[in-house]
């Protein structure tokens, strides 16, 4: 499952890139529209998380931090989620901050609230946060009985409550971070490539006959004198080479390659991973080959053969041949 998902991202970067290639060729720009388009993607997301963090607003605290006087030194004006009960409205009598409320929260903890009406409707509570010595006696002393039994009253903390409290962000932090993974997923298919080569367990099977031949896909680079030729899939053939557990591929005529027959065998120049080349359609049974001949990958047309072919190279080999 992994790979197939690997290998839709290789498949929408390759399509992006070979959608913005003409045009990027037009103007002389020499890269991956890949990158081009994660750029954009960036500074999309950048722009909004940019201006929302110079937007000043009320940073989120806890009753225990306006008690303990651990708030940020940079600013008091603070936003508290809780339940507001007013205790006492004495409007009538006193000017100014003249409504008392208790806002208590999750934990059980309480704090005292002034506002100049009563906020008891409000989501959340933001404002100055104060110390105020004794403002716990004072609440507990004007709270009628049993409101506050149970409750963890803050014995020194004080909120002066906003008149207007600040609109709520609305930045949309969900499309920011659906821009921010599309570009990371472009650019992971850019670097991944497509199709996508997952390595497997192969099943065991009797090797390959001697003289028998498969037919192959190959895609690859034939490597020699410096030269670099990329085959596409088709065409090929494999079978047993002269030494034991060895392959032979062939390659077909009509293909211009500095070499026709190019020789498979583990030893330390060459590695052999036995896998599958995965698409977003299918998954087609393969070797990847990594040697001084031959880096790519061979496509068989069954995993019946290709784990045949695999059987051959895992077989010992007489030395006394290779002298």
């Amino acid at each position: 499952m992994i790979h197939r998902v690997l290998a839709l991202l290789g498949y929408l970067a390759a399509r992006v890139d070979a959608l913005l290639r003409p045009l990027l060729a037009r103007f002389g720009i020499r890269i991956s529209g890949v990158w081009l388009v994660a750029l954009l993607l960036l500074l999309a997301a950048a722009v909004p998380t940019y201006f929302e963090a110079i937007r000043v607003s009320p940073q989120g605290v806890s009753i225990d931090q306006i008690t303990d006087r651990s708030l940020s030194a940079l600013t008091s004006w603070v936003r508290l989620d809780g339940r507001v009960v007013t205790v006492r409205d004495a409007r009538g009598t006193t000017a100014g901050n003249s409504v008392t409320s208790v806002l208590i929260d999750a934990q059980g903890n309480g704090i005292m609230l002034n506002s100049k009406e009563p906020v008891d409707g409000r989501k959340n509570i933001t404002g100055q946060a104060a110390n105020s010595p004794g403002a716990g006696d004072i609440l507990r002393g004007m709270a009628p009985p049993g409101l506050l039994d149970g409750v963890k009253v803050s014995p020194n903390g004080l909120v002066l409550v906003d008149d207007v409290p600040p609109p709520e962000s609305t930045t949309p932090w969900w499309l920011i971070y659906a821009l921010l993974i599309l570009a990371a997923a472009l650019i992971g298919g850019l670097l991944i490539g497509y199709p996508v080569f997952g390595p497997e367990r192969p099943r065991s099977r009797q090797p390959l006959a001697s003289g028998k031949t498969v037919r192959v896909g190959v895609d690859a680079e034939l490597r020699r004198s410096g030269r670099t030729t990329t085959l596409g899939i088709g065409g090929a053939r494999i079978g047993r080479g002269a030494t034991p557990g060895e392959l032979l591929l062939a390659i077909p005529e009509a293909v211009a390659a500095p070499a026709h027959e190019v020789p498979i065998r583990r030893d330390m120049w060459t590695s052999v991973t036995i896998g599958s080349l995965h698409t977003v359609g299918r998954a087609v049974p393969a070797f990847q080959v990594r040697s001084f001949a031959l880096h790519g990958v061979v496509s068989f047309a069954s995993s019946a053969e290709r784990d045949q072919a695999g059987a051959v190279l895992n077989e010992p080999r007489d030395e006394r041949l290779e002298r």
